[in-house]
Order: structure tokens, then C-alpha cells, then sequence
């Protein structure tokens, strides 16, 4: 049961995060889904798209 209310509470923050950031990233014309990509890119320089995957865990 813990476990359950753990999960909804990452969901909850995630969405709020999302709702905070979509304001004020709209007027760069980006989104929040494009957060999480500059914040990786930005901290590894130099970093090529396989590495990029793995670190945000997506497919290419």
C-alpha cells in the first residue's frame, strides 16, 4: 500500500514540475519536454545522441 502512494507522489511532482515549467519556458518557445534534453546536454559536453538516450533512458 505504501508503495502505491510513493508512486502516485513521483506522478504528482512530475506533473507539477511540468505545470511550473511550461510558463516559463513557453516564452523561449520551448517546452517542458525539452527540459529534460538541454538540462543533460548542458551538463555533458560534447555528449553524442546513444549517450544522451541512455542518460534520459529513451529509445533512439
Amino acid at each position: 500500500m505504501d508503495t502505491d502512494r510513493f508512486g502516485k507522489h513521483i506522478s504528482l511532482i512530475y506533473r507539477y514540475s511540468h505545470l511550473f515549467l511550461n510558463p516559463l519556458l513557453s516564452k523561449y518557445g520551448l517546452g517542458s519536454g525539452q527540459y529534460q534534453f538541454l538540462m543533460t546536454l548542458y551538463d555533458n559536453n560534447e555528449i553524442i545522441q546513444e549517450q544522451l538516450s541512455k542518460l534520459i533512458f529513451i529509445l533512439q
